[in-house]
C-alpha cells in the first residue's frame, strides 16, 4: 500500500487535520491523538496490529487515501 497523492492535509485550530482526497472526494476529520498513527500508516511507517488500527486502516483504503503500490493513479 502507498499514500494517493491526491491527499491533501488541512490543518485546524485544534491541532487537528482534515484529510481530503481529490480523487475520490473523501473527507476525514483527523482528530489529534491519532494523528501520529494515521500518518504512520499513511508513510508506511507502521503495520496496524491493533483491532483499532485495523478499522483505521481499512477506512483509509475505502477513501483511497492508501491505494495499492502498483495502482498508476494517473492512469486509473
Amino acid at each position: 500500500m502507498k499514500a494517493s497523492r491526491y491527499n491533501q492535509f488541512i490543518t485546524l485550530p485544534n491541532g487537528g487535520r482534515l484529510l481530503f482526497n481529490s480523487a475520490s472526494a473523501a473527507l476525514a476529520e483527523i482528530y489529534p491523538e491519532e494523528r501520529p498513527l494515521i500518518e504512520e500508516l499513511l508513510s508506511g511507517k507502521r503495520e496496524a496490529v491493533t483491532d483499532k488500527e485495523k478499522s483505521i486502516l481499512q477506512a483509509l483504503r475505502e477513501g483511497k487515501y492508501l491505494i495499492d503500490e502498483g495502482q498508476d493513479e494517473i492512469t486509473a
